[in-house]
């Protein structure tokens, strides 16, 4: 004999309400949650030369930038500097690596000296923000240059 499949599912569902609410509840906004995500954790990078730049936040609204060789520690760096929010352009709560061009985080300018992005974030609503390029060279990072419009939650790059 053939079993109807409605009316035997609403049985179950009359039982279990409290766990299909919940699995809904669950999977309907950790879909929403992970499709938009600032890659705020995106805060190491090794450059070719096995340098490497961390950005580490050590305030509610300031973060260091390392440039360092070898271990990551900060007694192996070579360059360090604390940004705090200025109030205006950049927010420094939050500050993570952006790709420069599609797929690379690293490019080199004219003088072969590496380039790399940051982009600075608040959890705050607008995410239409600054990426600063920054041009690394042998003991210090300089900045180069800074794109206003860049769209953090898109995880994009800079330059297309």
């Amino acid at each position: 004999m053939r079993m109807k499949f409605w009316p035997a599912m609403k049985k179950h569902v009359k039982r279990n309400r409290l766990l299909i609410s919940f699995l809904f509840v669950f999977l309907s906004t950790s879909t929403i949650c992970f499709a938009g995500d600032i890659p705020i954790e995106r805060d190491f990078l090794r450059l070719p030369d096995q340098r490497w730049i961390w950005l580490e936040k050590i305030g509610w609204h300031s973060t260091r930038i390392t440039l360092g060789k070898g271990k990551k520690s900060f007694k192996n760096k070579i360059w360090s500097k604390v940004y705090e929010t200025d109030g205006e352009r950049h927010t420094w709560a939050y500050a993570f690596f952006v790709r420069i061009k599609p797929e690379q985080f690293i490019t080199f300018d004219e003088d072969k000296n590496p380039q790399i992005a940051v982009s600075t974030y608040d959890m705050g609503n607008g995410v239409i923000r600054w990426a600063i390029i920054y041009r690394v060279r042998d003991d210090k990072l300089e900045v180069a240059k800074e794109v206003d419009g860049f769209n953090t939650a898109a995880d994009g790059s800079v330059f297309n």
